[in-house]
């Protein structure tokens, strides 16, 4: 039951890592799409000045119900953000996270993990570019709990699954353990039959 405990305990590692990665791939797809296409309109209201534009653009984009929340931010300057978007989350931080996780490979985009007072989110920095230069970066908030109520699924499947082995493994011991007592005996039975009487 230790072997099996131990063989249960790693596959479930693996799934859990497997559909995180997963998951984390498609956050990143997303967000790359959403921002390429509200780009023209990002593009168009580009400043403090038409900040109630800007934010209305935000506000579209996060009509993905895993989108908790958007900003814009031109270098450390917040232009507009989402009213669910966290307040504690400065530009000045999302930049320096940005350099950290900033994948060359992946269009420059980053992406990391955090946590909020409601629970896990993945925090996504995307680059907005013209044709020339990068003009700032798009932040985006999305939201962990439902991967973290898929793991808790696999979780409960995966120890399910151990236990009704582990019951069918414990079954068929006692059943294999009762038929070689039974053969033990019938053997000594055997035996003092065919000895000779002295």
């Amino acid at each position: 039951i230790v072997g099996l405990a131990l063989l249960t305990w790693a596959a479930h590692g693996v799934l859990v890592g497997t559909s995180r990665k997963w998951i984390e791939r498609d956050i990143s797809l997303r967000s790359r799409l959403a921002v390429d296409s509200a780009r023209r309109s990002l593009l168009r209201h580009w400043s403090l000045e038409d900040a109630s534009a800007l934010r209305a653009t935000l506000a579209d984009m996060t009509r993905d119900e895993r989108i908790m929340g958007a900003a814009a931010c031109s270098n450390n300057d917040l232009l507009a953000s989402t009213e669910l978007f966290p307040k504690d989350y400065s530009c000045r931080v999302m930049m320096m996270q940005h350099g950290r996780y900033s994948e060359p490979a992946n269009g420059h985009i980053a992406s990391w993990s955090a946590k909020l007072p409601g629970g896990s989110v993945r925090v996504t920095t995307i680059p907005l570019r013209t044709d020339r230069y990068t003009v700032g970066h798009v932040v985006l908030i999305h939201d962990l709990s439902f991967a973290e109520r898929r793991e808790r699924t696999t979780r409960d499947q995966i120890f399910l699954a151990f236990m009704v082995l582990a019951v069918g493994g414990a079954v068929e011991v006692s059943k294999r353990a009762r038929t070689s007592s039974g053969e033990r005996l019938g053997c000594n039975d055997s035996s003092r039959a065919a000895a000779p009487a002295t």
